[in-house]
């Protein structure tokens, strides 16, 4: 029996369980198995929580495994809290991108703030087929120009600023670029529509899930692009179909995001489909 409990970051959904219940059975196969939204719970990723250390591990719904994601770190964090893992509201946690800073700030976890670290615009980390940075960077699809900016922020991200959202084929686009042989481990896809210097609009097409109602890493991708372009000094509030994320950089140049994190359900799992 397999305890499962599943947490949404503005509708960003994932299915958390404790690594130790699930060393027996493949975690990407787990992934495809769980998140399937017909046959399955239904989620954009699963998350494995380890303990010793205090570990977030991530899979995409298609199985396919990420460094980092935003979102699922704020739900991990909230999870943690709740289930008594941690004891304080200040704590850490490890992940393939590293080590995050995570702060609760309030005792039912319903809102966290996580310190995602510097931006990395160098073709290795991203990594990209170019030994220059991606910055603003036009490229051709097969019916349009698009202009891309490119980085690592946990996780690769390109960000497309867009005029008007409502006008952009997101699936499509997104799919598009994703593909692209440039990016040698394919890429998050987010486009921004500026609503003015301190809101913006946001959607992500997200590599192994598809079009998203939201992702952490995506909006702290697009403030470090926008203020790599023209400069940014103060927080960005990023308009999402379900709410809001907001990103800021603090005295260290370190990129801060916060938003909430709701519980949904848990539930239990007797067999696993080999």
């Amino acid at each position: 029996m397999i305890r499962a409990v599943k947490y949404h970051g503005l509708g960003n959904d994932f299915i958390l369980v404790r690594a130790s219940d699930v060393t027996a059975w493949n975690p990407s196969h787990l992934a495809r198995t769980w998140c399937d939204r017909h046959t399955g719970i239904g989620a954009d990723g699963l998350i494995l929580v380890g303990t010793d250390p205090l570990t977030m591990l991530y899979y995409n719904a298609d199985g396919s495994q990420a460094k980092m994601c935003g979102n699922g770190i704020r739900c991990f964090a909230s999870y943690a809290y709740r289930e008594g893992i941690v004891s304080s509201n200040v704590f850490a946690v490890t992940t393939l991108a590293g080590p995050y800073a995570i702060e609760v700030l309030d005792e039912s976890a319903t809102r966290i703030r996580v310190n995602m670290g510097k931006p990395d615009f160098s073709p290795a980390r991203i990594p990209i087929a170019q030994s220059h940075e991606m910055l603003q960077q036009e490229v051709q699809l097969d019916n349009q120009t698009v202009t891309l900016t490119s980085l690592f922020m946990g996780t690769t991200h390109t960000v497309v600023l867009v005029d008007d959202l409502a006008a952009v084929d997101l699936v499509a686009t997104g799919k598009a670029i994703q593909q692209l042989p440039l990016f040698f481990e394919g890429t998050n896809v987010n486009f921004v529509e500026p609503t003015n210097n301190a809101i913006m609009k946001l959607r992500t097409y997200e590599r192994g899930a598809g079009l998203t109602l939201a992702c952490g890493t995506g909006a702290t991708a697009s403030y470090a692009a926008i203020d790599r372009i023209r400069g940014v000094d103060h927080p960005i509030s990023f308009h999402l179909p379900l709410g809001d994320l907001v990103v800021w950089r603090d005295e260290t140049g370190d990129l801060i995001m916060e938003g909430p994190a709701a519980f949904v359900f848990e539930t239990t799992i007797k067999d696993v489909i080999p």
